[in-house]
């Protein structure tokens, strides 16, 4: 029995900078565009023969960043994420947004860049961390380290992405505890009276006639649409984003397409056949159940009607 123990290994990582491996899938594109290919393809449009250890590691590198696409077949292509780079000024608030985004992809260099607030230690300590805490060999946290801070510096990623972050996701909680005070004290939606065609309860809040006010309207589906108002003068960006958070803890008591589409029925032509006469009825709907008997909804009227008091014309 051989006692001799494995080689350490450091963890997985792409060995390969997100500047080189943005090069390499733009080379990738020149040659396929959006098209799929098998990997050793992929590799020879890269100057390698074939499939080993480097070139392994460059495609494993365009993949960790989302710059390719693994399909089920086993081939990849160009992702949406890298056309959109390729075909964007990478100085743009998106592109560089895009390219933070990249960075972090990976979960090794995320762990390391947040855990750091985006602003790195000296190699010293980094890999004192990696060995010790990481598992990391020696020279893989040597080479771990080069990547890294080449990513770092070529996505911008400071300090103030994590400042940002943590002020979004401060207002985003603030909006979901006013929500949830707001849902223990009143039924009420929390919108403005006059919007929507609902009314709120606490009136003492509501604009004046000469307040400032700036209208959104959206068209949100073929038939339906939505419409923002802010009123005031101290509309700021970190304003809109607690906005969005208040939309997205909300919009969980909405239904989905498919429950709305489950929750429609069809109007059905029938005969109310009730104690004094016959009735001629269009049913729009189901309601509730009494003791055991369900009652549907018609046409022009409020009032339930027995369900075993129908005679449905497709069935006469």
């Amino acid at each position: 029995m051989n006692d001799k123990e494995a080689p350490k290994r450091s963890p997985n990582f792409p060995s390969v900078s997100l500047e080189d491996s943005l090069a390499n899938i733009r080379i990738v594109y020149e040659r396929d565009k959006l098209a799929a290919a098998k990997p050793d393809v992929i590799v020879a449009h890269l100057g390698y023969n074939k499939l080993h250890g480097t070139s392994r590691r460059v495609l494993a590198a365009m993949k960790s960043y989302g710059l390719l696409d693994e399909l089920a077949d086993g081939r990849f292509k160009v992702s949406d994420t890298a056309f959109k780079l390729l075909n964007s000024d990478l100085n743009s608030p998106k592109a560089v947004q895009m390219l933070k985004e990249a960075v972090l992809k990976p979960a090794q260099f995320r762990t390391v860049i947040e855990e750091n607030k985006g602003e790195l230690p000296s190699d010293t300590n980094l890999s004192s961390y990696l060995v010790l805490e990481k598992s990391f060999t020696p020279d893989g946290a040597l080479a771990f380290i080069q990547v890294l801070r080449a990513n770092v510096e070529f996505a911008n990623i400071t300090t103030a992405d994590y400042s940002d972050n943590a002020e979004k996701t401060e207002a985003k909680q603030e909006a979901n505890d006013m929500l949830v005070q707001q849902q223990q004290t009143t039924p009420t939606p929390l919108i403005p009276s006059g919007v929507g065609g609902k009314s709120a309860a606490d009136t003492s809040n509501l604009p004046t006639p000469d307040t400032k006010e700036t209208i959104l309207n959206f068209k949100i589906s073929r038939k339906s649409e939505a419409r923002i108002i802010f009123y005031g003068e101290d509309v700021t960006r970190e304003a809109v984003d607690q906005l969005k958070a208040l939309l997205e803890v909300s919009k969980a008591v909405y239904p989905t397409k498919e429950e709305l589409e489950a929750e429609r029925v069809k109007p059905r032509q029938a005969i109310w056949k009730n104690k004094d006469h016959d009735q001629p009825v269009e049913v729009t709907g189901e309601a509730e159940e009494h003791n055991g008997r369900k009652f549907v909804a018609i046409a022009g009227s409020d009032t339930r009607i027995p369900e075993d008091e129908l005679e449905f014309k497709e069935e006469s």
